[in-house]
């Protein structure tokens, strides 16, 4: 008896997903492709940035994330940094840096836990940067935050005079990239002329002596 043996077809052989490394357009198409295996990627950091939601989806097919440019900073949302960290976990032996953009002012405690944070953008309204003032002042804080911008209607930011004359938090004022103003209570009559010198305020209210508010009643009419 005869027997004949058919060819074995290609597409029916069990293949091996590549181990990289590749970029992550390759990887997620390979991950796509083949039902197990870890593939490791090298990309930039923007490209990382870009697509960490998605490597985050598939992080158990990743084996290792490291960098081809210069660069080892990204730049995520307070979420990703939160949802990715699966995958940021992978990230480059862990050494890198994590800018956050667009943080509201009550991320700043959790972000601040976080090693790898260096930079912190934020994005709040006016009523939230005025009641933080102090703690946005602190200096381990103010080291990290680098900018901060108003949300939402812009409104006069609530201070007091002692805020205002010192120097940490004028320093942090001054990190608002939009424009603002500033209503600023606690006004001693010696402090007047500098309180009122400031471009950005727009509101005063004194609290002095009234012997005091007595003698300068008639600077006060003027003022």
């Amino acid at each position: 008896m005869t027997l004949s043996i058919a060819p074995l077809n290609a597409s029916l052989v069990a293949q091996t997903m590549p181990t990289g490394p590749v970029s992550i357009a390759t990887a997620l198409a390979n991950v796509a492709s083949f039902r197990s295996g870890t593939i490791a990627i090298q990309d930039t950091a923007d490209n990382i940035a870009l697509n960490l939601d998605a490597l985050q989806k598939v992080n158990t097919r990743i084996s290792g994330v490291t960098f081809s440019g210069s660069s080892s900073t990204l730049n995520l949302s307070t979420r990703q940094i939160g949802a990715d960290a699966a995958v940021l976990s992978k990230l480059n032996n862990g050494n890198y840096s994590l800018t956050a953009q667009s943080a509201l002012v009550s991320d700043v405690n959790s972000l601040m836990l976080n090693a790898h944070v260096t930079a912190i953008e934020l994005q709040d309204s006016s009523r939230n940067i005025a009641a933080s003032l102090n703690a946005l002042s602190a200096s381990s804080v103010a080291a990290k935050v680098t900018s901060i911008r108003q949300t939402g209607t812009p409104t006069a930011l609530a201070i007091s005079a002692a805020q205002l004359l010192d120097a940490s938090k004028a320093a942090t004022l001054n990190k608002i990239t939009d424009n603002y103003t500033l209503n600023v209570s606690g006004v001693s009559l010696a402090d007047m002329g500098t309180v009122s010198d400031n471009s950005k305020v727009s509101g005063i209210s004194i609290l002095d002596s009234t012997s005091q508010i007595a003698a300068h009643l008639d600077d006060l009419r003027l003022s």
